[in-house]
């Protein structure tokens, strides 16, 4: 799963997309920012560090036009991994969850 933001008549707009073929597809545009929802690194401090950074990221790439069902996508993965790296009180904090 990834997160595309792009020009659609002249707005910006962002959705969700399970896979380049299907942004492909559906978009007839060159993406402007691509989030992709995977949290990275070796050790347990990397990849928190890796899913904070996500977040800060998504925060600010997403440009709203998602919709309800993908922002239910996207808070369910950073209640996962915040509960998985005790990020969760800084998500909710900051408004991410």
């Amino acid at each position: 799963m990834f997160y595309a933001n792009y020009i659609k008549k002249g707005k910006k707009v962002g959705h969700l997309f399970d896979s380049v073929a299907e942004f492909v597809r559906e978009v007839d545009a060159d993406p402007i920012d691509i989030i992709d929802f995977k949290v990275s690194g070796r050790t347990y401090e990397e990849k928190k560090d890796s899913a904070r950074q996500l977040a800060i990221e998504f925060q600010y790439a997403e440009c709203g036009g998602m919709y309800m069902s993908e922002y239910a996508e996207v808070t369910h993965f950073f209640r996962k991994i915040g509960k998985r790296f005790g990020l969760s009180a800084e998500f909710e904090n900051e408004g991410v969850i």
